[in-house]
């Protein structure tokens, strides 16, 4: 069923769908969140694929070694389970739940300037990668007229010493050489 589009900021990608599954219709998941489950907690999904968005309901799960299977309402062999793979898997934001103070969807984060306590562009926030002890942001920019990455680790008070969402731009404490 399509749908009318909501804005960007009322909708938060959770996953995505990968590869077809079986003759009956089954896809895989890939999820974005801390806890693979949590893609589950929310029954109807919306896909996005090629700007055209689909509502659909999630009828069965099940995991399947590292990845997670499900079958949605709108598959029903490996034809239309092939046509779903490279979705994105969107809910809409006001069913997530509130944060504490300090603690941010990385959704939220993509995209913010990010300048250093002396005020030097370092570029924006192009994507957040989970490590072991701490989330990773990379930032991607210019620096003395060449594309230039950074990677810094995302430690609030210590490096990252302000976020305004508002504004949309962090502050760190960072030497833009590194």
């Amino acid at each position: 069923m399509e749908m009318a589009k909501m804005s960007e900021s009322e909708m938060v990608v959770l996953g995505q769908i990968g590869a077809a599954h079986g003759l009956r219709g089954w896809v895989r998941v890939q999820t974005f969140t801390d806890d693979p489950e949590t893609v589950f907690k929310h029954p109807n999904w919306v896909l996005e694929k090629n700007g055209q968005r689909t509502q659909v309901k999630v009828e069965s799960r099940r995991p399947s070694g590292k990845y997670y299977l499900a079958k949605v309402d709108c598959s029903n062999d490996c034809d239309q389970a092939k046509s779903l793979t490279g979705s994105n898997i969107l809910i809409e934001r006001r069913l997530l739940p509130n944060l504490d103070e300090g603690d941010y969807y990385w959704t939220d984060l993509e995209g913010l300037n990010v300048v250093t306590r002396e005020g030097f562009a370092l570029g924006k926030i192009h994507h957040l990668m989970e490590t072991g002890s701490n989330d990773v942001l990379v930032i991607r920019g210019q620096y003395k007229g060449e594309r230039k990455e950074h990677v810094l680790p995302f430690l609030p008070d210590d490096v990252v010493l302000e976020v305004d969402l508002k504004a949309q731009q962090m502050t760190v404490d960072w030497d833009p050489e590194f």
